[in-house]
């Protein structure tokens, strides 16, 4: 399996430092700002820029894979942990068609790719919006009742 340099760096480099430096969070929501940034800056320029701007995109998308799964992991109860990684991956899943289909309507009913990308480029920043705010703290679990 050949390793390209945006792979060995994405995938190898923010993931062992997460935890260590602010939480997988912080870096997960900066990884999807990364990605956003790349999208925006792949529509403004030639086609040396768009390559740039996809090649950060790419860096972005892949090191936020690598920092979203152990957030779930890390406040989820061992009971439910499996049902809930596993709803996550069957909606992330849903992505792999939304995504392409949203893209190809957006180019159709506006003659450009350029909308398309300034959609990705939304939803990433909401997904990093979303993955900085959400509680990870697990809930105070109350005392059981004996009878």
């Amino acid at each position: 399996m050949k390793i390209t340099a945006v792979d060995a760096f994405a995938l190898r480099v923010p993931s062992p430092t997460s935890q260590a430096y602010w939480g997988s969070q912080a870096w997960a929501s900066t990884a999807f700002v990364i990605a956003a940034l790349g999208m925006f800056i792949s529509t403004t320029g030639g086609p040396v820029l768009a390559f740039v701007g996809i090649c950060f995109a790419a860096i972005g998308f892949k090191a936020a894979s690598s920092l979203f799964w152990p957030i779930p992991q890390s406040y989820l109860d061992a009971r439910i942990s499996a049902a809930v990684i596993a709803l996550i991956n069957s909606i992330g899943n849903l992505g792999g068609f939304v995504a392409p289909a949203t893209l190809g309507f957006l180019e159709e009913h506006t003659g450009s790719i350029e909308r398309g990308l300034y959609g990705l480029t939304f939803v990433s920043l909401m997904a990093a919006v979303a993955i900085f705010f959400a509680r990870t703290a697990r809930a105070p679990v109350s005392p059981a009742r004996r009878p």
